[in-house]
């Protein structure tokens, strides 16, 4: 039997609606809480952000959804961009960095894009995303898996880089920790 998941209405952005010949790039998210309570607060975190989505450049539409399974709770967003572009600026924003680094310890996330082209309408992609989250399809690329992918090393070098130009430690933030940082390892050892 299918996993049950809950969706909110689609969220219009500032882009409009797929034309049906177009292609879109489609982004979807994942986080799992390593406890059960830990499922609310990123639900609620999303919500906030949600109401951003009608000035968000680049952005057609997006949903938010959850998966109820009181063992393992599931959250997280599909989105649909016109560009990979709009989907780096968005995943740059202030907002959203401080949301992932205030969450970043507390689960597992991961995430799929892939581009379509033609859906005539919004439902058409969130049925493809939901084939997914249900795992009635495969993850692209991590053959379904829950491990980091091959991409995390980067994408944990390119956060940290991000928080020390953009949000340095002078001026922490609410989500920021605010003691000393833990020795990384680089290439060259540690820093």
């Amino acid at each position: 039997m299918p996993r049950t998941i809950w969706t909110t209405s689609w969220q219009p952005g500032p882009a409009g609606e797929p034309t049906g010949t177009e292609q879109v790039l489609v982004s979807v998210t994942e986080f799992v809480a390593h406890r059960r309570r830990g499922t609310v607060p990123v639900a609620v975190a999303g919500l906030r952000l949600r109401r951003t989505w009608p000035s968000t450049p680049g952005a057609l539409g997006m949903w938010l959804w959850l998966d109820p399974n009181p063992i393992r709770p599931r959250s997280g967003s599909v989105a649909v961009w016109r560009s990979a572009r709009d989907l780096t600026a968005f995943v740059a924003r202030p907002d959203h960095r401080r949301i992932v680094r205030a969450h970043r310890d507390r689960g597992v996330t991961r995430s799929a894009t892939w581009t379509e082209t033609g859906p005539a309408r919004p439902e058409e992609v969130l049925a493809s995303a939901l084939a997914l989250l249900r795992g009635t399809r495969p993850w692209p690329g991590a053959g379904g898996d829950r491990r980091p992918g091959p991409n995390q090393r980067f994408k944990d070098q390119l956060d940290d880089l991000i928080d020390r130009r953009l949000l340095p430690d002078a001026a922490p933030g609410p989500s920021r920790p605010t003691g000393p940082r833990p020795a990384e390892r680089t290439p060259r050892g540690r820093i």
